[in-house]
């Protein structure tokens, strides 16, 4: 019995050695994806995937002019386009590259119109204008070397910006706070954030208007009025234009708050008004 189980055991180790022997060595699978990239794939967006897999892949493609030809090959055998944008975010190419080759227009709605590339016609203007694979690779380390340039100066601007903004805010709630400790800038005021952003206007002067505008819309006066004098304006002016509009709002309140005072002032009740209101 001992001696089966050995003859057993052995047969179990040829039949399974054989059986590899006939299959070969196996193929791992960065190396099956590079057969097939070479090949070419159905889309450049399809090469780019296979390049995000690994570095080895993404050397095979950068490298590797045969697989971006054949992919063209493929896209245009199907009738698939290249838009301008990808021919520019995918081969490095500008409009004005591609200003020699024939076009379908395509409407996407009443205002935009895409332009569609033949996928080969793409690629022929890509390697005259880098030579590809060496010069396309080097273009893109550039445009990479660039947007990280452009995004650290962009986050340098951001970080001031903000410095700034943060000491102008507490510039404008020093003047508030002058005024009336419980005072703050709010965040829906055009007069605020025009202070505070991009510093237009004098901390001053918008700290005395934000105190009068708090008063004015404690009253209930002041907001019956108001809301009598716009729906009067959309009664009878129509549609403005924005600024207009805009211009049309700001006189409607500069009435609401001159009624407003002179309701309180013929009423005995000028002391509730701030002094700057005051005639």
């Amino acid at each position: 019995a001992r001696r089966m189980a050995v003859t057993r055991g052995a047969s179990k180790r040829r039949r399974t050695e054989a059986k590899h022997a006939l299959e070969g060595p196996t193929m791992s699978g960065d190396t099956i994806l590079r057969i097939v990239a070479l090949q070419g794939l159905r889309s450049f967006e399809d090469l780019g995937r296979v390049a995000a897999v690994s570095t080895t892949l993404r050397d095979t493609v950068n490298e590797s002019l045969a697989c971006w030809i054949q992919t063209a090959e493929h896209m245009g055998r199907r009738g698939d386009k290249l838009t301008k944008g990808n021919a520019n975010k995918i081969l490095l190419l500008s409009a004005q590259d591609l200003r020699s080759l024939s076009y379908e227009a395509v409407e996407l709605d009443r205002i935009r119109v895409a332009h569609l590339y033949d996928a080969t016609d793409v690629m022929d203007v890509a390697r005259a204008k880098y030579g590809m694979t060496d010069g396309l690779k080097s273009a893109r380390r550039k445009r990479v070397q660039r947007s990280g340039a452009i995004r650290a100066t962009q986050a340098r601007k951001r970080k001031a910006s903000e410095v700034e903004q943060a000491e102008r805010r507490q510039v404008l709630c020093a003047a508030m706070h002058r005024l009336d400790s419980t005072l703050q800038p709010r965040a829906d005021s055009r007069l605020c954030n025009g202070w505070i952003r991009d510093g237009h206007g004098d901390p001053d002067s918008i700290a005395i208007t934000m105190l009068e505008m708090r008063w004015l819309h404690s009253t209930k006066f002041y907001k019956k009025r108001l809301r009598y004098l716009r729906e009067e304006h959309r009664a009878f002016a129509g549609w403005l234009p924005p600024h207009e509009y805009r211009a049309h709002m700001d006189d409607i309140s500069a009435d609401a708050k001159r009624d407003t005072v002179k309701h309180y002032e013929e009423s005995g009740r000028a002391s509730e008004i701030p002094p700057s209101l005051r005639r």
